[in-house]
């Protein structure tokens, strides 16, 4: 009996015990894995979810705001010298005789950045002169009605003679059109 108690005692209990600990040891670490990955991926979907319901709100306010941005767009798919000419009368007149323009014109400054864009655009040059309020409401109104605008150089100073400021601007729009 001593001779078989050995080998008994070895493939019966130790031998068991150690393959018992390898596939508890192995088996708790894949659950471990699996543990952080499932947390993994519940983080995603609910990061998932939180942007999906963002977007969905951005999509409800794009829908609301729609009647704004039709007469947006259209204003970018027409000639924006018009509509900056329109603007600019209607502000001249609005302040007639307080505001002036004296000059508008198409810029011919190649290092303006609307000319390093690869989309069609037209820059423009334009100066006007009155008290600081009303070229303040002049410039409100004009990139309120103009939002294809983009303002390149703006340059403020006293004017002397008038005893009311001038200012230089210079902006870009670009148009929906290629």
């Amino acid at each position: 009996m001593n001779s078989y108690f050995k080998p008994i005692l070895l493939f019966g209990v130790v031998l068991p015990a150690i393959l018992f600990g390898f596939i508890f040891y192995f088996g708790s670490k894949k659950v471990r894995q699996n543990k952080a990955e499932l947390d993994n991926k519940i983080t995603q979907q609910n990061q998932n979810n939180l942007t999906r319901n963002q977007a969905n709100a951005l999509a409800q306010q794009i829908k609301q705001n729609q009647p704004r941005f039709e007469s947006w767009n259209a204003l970018l798919e027409s000639e924006a010298s018009t509509t900056i000419m329109g603007s600019l009368k209607e502000s001249t007149q609005e302040f007639s005789g307080i505001l002036s323009q004296s000059s508008f014109s198409r810029s011919r400054n190649t290092a303006s950045f609307a000319s390093r864009v690869p989309k069609p655009s037209t820059t423009w040059d334009f100066n006007l002169r009155g008290t600081f309020q009303t070229i303040q409401k002049a410039y409100y109104k004009l990139e309120t009605q103009n939002p294809q605008l983009f303002l390149e150089r703006f340059e403020l100073k006293p004017d002397e003679v008038n005893q009311s400021l001038s200012t230089t601007a210079t902006y870009s729009a670009w148009t929906l059109n290629n």
